[in-house]
C-alpha cells in the first residue's frame, strides 16, 4: 500500500479507481454489527478515503463505485471466488460507503 500511496497521482488514481474499489472485497476484514472488529479500516480503504477528502473528483468516483458495489444484486447465498458470502462483502461495501459519506460531510459540508 505504501508503494501506491507514494507513487500514484490523481490522474493515475482516476484510471485505477474501479479496480481499487473492487479490491476491497478481498481485504481480510471481519465485521461485527457492520463495523470492522478492532475498529481499524484496512489500508486500502483508508487510502481511498484520504484521497477522496483531498480531491472532489476522486470523491465523486469513489462514491459511485462504492455505491454500485454495495447495491450489487448477487443473491445473498452466492459466494465470491474465495468462498466469502457475498452478503458479508456487501456489508463491508456499505460500511466503506458510510465512512466515505461521513468523511465528505465533515470536509465538504456544502456538497453533502
Amino acid at each position: 500500500m505504501d508503494a501506491i500511496r507514494n507513487t500514484v497521482d490523481e490522474e493515475i488514481l482516476q484510471l485505477i479507481m474501479l479496480q481499487l474499489v473492487q479490491a476491497l472485497r478481498y481485504e481480510d476484514i471481519e465485521l461485527e454489527n457492520g463495523k470492522p472488529i478492532g475498529g481499524k479500516d484496512c489500508d486500502l480503504l483508508s487510502f481511498l478515503l484520504d484521497k477522496s477528502v483531498e480531491n472532489e473528483q476522486i470523491a465523486h468516483g469513489v462514491h459511485w463505485h462504492l455505491y454500485l458495489e454495495k447495491e450489487n444484486k448477487m443473491k445473498d447465498n452466492e459466494k465470491e471466488n474465495d468462498g466469502k458470502d457475498y452478503e458479508m462483502v456487501r456489508e463491508y461495501y456499505q460500511y466503506a460507503y458510510d465512512q466515505l459519506m461521513s468523511a465528505l460531510e465533515t470536509d465538504f459540508p456544502e456538497s453533502a
